[in-house]
């Protein structure tokens, strides 16, 4: 295994562990990934604070009014993620 392979397995591992204790009314941050309407191959990152309204692990996440497919989250953070002790 690579040192980029590596890399993205551990912060896969972070998002999993963080998400694992995600739950409604919680104060985060998301980055996710939105495609473009035009061409579903190109689109931005976004970066969006608020309170957590709904959590379903197998279909999305709502932050305040967005909803978030999980698939395409790229990172969570909040001052509830600092206790998690990320070990791989």
């Amino acid at each position: 295994m690579n040192q980029k392979e590596i890399y993205l397995r551990k912060r896969q591992n972070e998002l999993d562990m963080k998400l694992r204790i995600l739950a409604y009314g919680m104060k985060i941050q998301a980055t996710y990934f939105q495609k473009s309407w035009k061409n579903p191959l190109i689109g931005q990152y976004h970066t969006l604070s608020g309170t957590v309204e709904f959590f379903d692990p197998s279909v999305h996440l709502r932050i305040d009014d967005t909803e978030i497919q999980i698939q395409d989250i790229c990172d969570l953070t909040g001052d509830v993620f600092e206790t998690i002790e990320i070990s791989c």
